[in-house]
């Protein structure tokens, strides 16, 4: 049997002290951490999921909010319009020519390339407005379909064509957006841009 060793009050007043300090310096280091990781996940979920990045941008007096799936939305002159960049994204691109929503307004609207992200970009903001769309081929050029309907720049036509360089232009009613394929997003939500008058 061990004999129980005899402590002085001091012994005892020493060791409570010394416990009562480690149990509040690892109470004061929980506080400190949970604080940190709060104010990181708040500006998470302010900032949509994204460090760094806005979730408002105030462009030409347009008010631009971006979304719980991180897309930009606002209201233009009271139609809404959602895109994946915001224009200060886009304003280093060089769209010169003139086009307006009235250019499209219940009229068709004609892609003459392969599906991709650049054609649903455009399509989804100026659906509600068109009388319709449809895939076609480019008179003069070779059809990726012979059943595609062949038209030429009388018509709405937008052109997507893969290229090194960026270079967005047009030409009758067709506008052509010659860009790599990792900017037809950008491409289209300027040319998006440049039709609602933002840009």
């Amino acid at each position: 049997m061990a004999i129980r060793q005899i402590k002085t009050r001091e012994e005892v007043a020493a060791k409570s002290k010394r416990n009562q300090i480690i149990v509040g310096v690892i109470l004061v280091v929980v506080m400190i951490l949970s604080t940190v990781g709060f104010s990181f996940l708040s500006k998470n979920e302010t900032n949509g999921g994204s460090s760094g990045s806005t979730s408002e941008v105030d462009y030409k007096n347009v008010k631009f909010l971006k979304n719980s799936q991180g897309l930009w939305v606002s209201n233009i002159d009271g139609q809404e319009i959602t895109t994946y960049f915001n224009p200060l994204e886009t304003e280093n691109l060089s769209i010169t020519f003139s086009t307006s929503l009235g250019d499209f307004y219940n009229k068709p609207l004609f892609f003459a390339s392969q599906a991709n992200e650049g054609n649903y970009e455009i399509l989804k903001n100026l659906y509600p407005f068109i009388e319709r769309s449809q895939n076609v081929c480019l008179a003069g050029e070779n059809c990726s379909s012979p059943d595609l309907v062949v038209k030429n720049c009388s018509s709405n036509l937008i052109v997507f064509r893969e290229t090194n360089n960026t270079n967005i232009y047009k030409s009758n009613n067709c506008i052509f957006i010659e860009t790599p394929y990792a900017e037809q997003k950008r491409a289209a939500d300027g040319v998006i841009f440049k039709i609602f008058g933002v840009q």
